[in-house]
């Protein structure tokens, strides 16, 4: 009988971006201070309460900015990836516009473009 259930234990989440939430950062003039307390908060609750989930998409307002990020696994590293930030709009919501792009990606994939 195995002396532990558990493969790895303290595994650390690491954090990557995308070339769109680099942009992003750039366009947004986002400080390297408030991106690393961004990656502090994401890697210390990966997953929190205060999330909108849209599909594999989380989008957690932090610092100011709808912040849309994945979680996943790659190897024995767990990864957030960042793939975008934005100004919250209540009139135009993020988690929408994500729903909404799904439908345009569904459909271009469909048509074969």
């Amino acid at each position: 009988m195995p002396e532990s259930f558990f493969r790895y234990r303290g595994v650390r989440p690491v954090l990557d971006t995308t070339d769109q939430a680099e942009w992003d950062v750039a366009g947004y003039q986002i400080s390297e201070a408030m991106m690393q307390r961004i990656a502090r908060r994401l890697t210390s609750v990966m997953f929190s309460n205060e999330d909108r989930v849209v599909g594999p998409v989380r989008v957690r307002e932090l610092e100011g900015f709808d912040v849309m990020f994945t979680v996943h696994r790659d190897g024995p590293e767990v990864v957030i990836t960042i793939g975008g930030l934005r100004p919250p709009d209540a009139k135009n919501p993020t988690e929408e516009i994500l729903k909404k792009l799904d439908v345009v990606a569904t459909f271009r994939g469909a048509l074969g473009i």
